[in-house]
């Protein structure tokens, strides 16, 4: 018999990318899509984490990056998107639920109520330890970086930027309470084009990884539970957004965009 799958997500392009991926490969039972975090909670959270002027510092990027940035790579994102079938929107009859966070009480009763036998992770918060443990079933996600080596966000750009093209690449993991410390089950790497760049190298990296994801989910909805293999790196580093100066810099003396 064919496994429950539920999809616990965040809104975005890469959860419709899937979403189109999986389309008559995996049934899906339901997508739990949370709400965008609260921007004032992030800062306060990371300003007590990493300090006021780095934070200062990611928020000029931010603006930097949709003003400029990703206005430049529009093209070539649409280029990616061609050449790695990433379809964007819902598919008719997709099973869609939304949930304020997917940490609330509401969402692991939706879950439970489910009663999945596999939950696929993307891109969303980090996910609580009670809500792990409440349901008695995997959780899988994919992360675009090699873990553990480039755990955090913007793992591509961080391989880039250190000279480790090598490690440009992405995870496919079990989930635990960590970030991205989860156990590895597939990394799948390649290599940017000079065209690429920040805003792309996530839509890459993707692209180059979901036909993997998709196999790892399509077997597991036929009840296999794959082992976890050994990481391309061992050293376990967790990266934050990069500041604008600190882009810049990059970007000046080493050529990373």
């Amino acid at each position: 018999m064919t496994a429950t799958v539920v999809v616990l997500a965040g809104q975005g392009a890469s959860t419709e990318y899937l979403a189109n991926a999986l389309r008559d490969k995996v049934e899906v039972a339901a997508y739990i899509l949370e709400d965008v975090p609260s921007r004032s909670r992030m800062l306060k959270r990371r300003i007590r984490h990493l300090g006021l002027v780095p934070v200062i510092g990611q928020v000029v990027f931010v603006l930097f990056q949709k003003l400029i940035l990703n206005r430049l790579a529009r093209n070539r994102i649409g280029e990616l998107e061609e050449e790695y079938v990433l379809r964007r929107g819902y598919p008719d009859g997709t099973r869609m639920r939304f949930v304020q966070s997917v940490n609330e009480a509401a969402t692991l009763s939706l879950l439970q109520s489910l009663e999945p036998d596999l939950v696929v992770v993307n891109g969303t918060r980090i996910i609580a330890r009670r809500v792990l443990e409440g349901v008695d079933a995997p959780f899988i996600n994919t992360h675009v970086g090699i873990t553990p080596r480039y755990r955090g966000v913007h793992g591509g750009y961080w391989a880039i930027a250190e000279g480790q093209e090598a490690l440009f690449g992405a995870t496919v993991h079990y989930v635990d309470p960590g970030v991205d410390t989860g156990e590895v089950i597939a990394q799948v790497t390649g290599t940017p084009h000079p065209r690429d760049s920040f805003p792309t190298y996530p839509v890459l990296q993707y692209g180059f990884v979901l036909p993997t994801l998709v196999d790892v989910i399509a077997r597991m909805a036929q009840g296999e539970t794959p082992k976890p293999s050994a990481p391309m790196a061992e050293r376990s580093v967790q990266y934050f957004h990069p500041t604008l100066w600190g882009y810049l810099w990059r970007w000046i003396t080493t050529g990373t965009r």
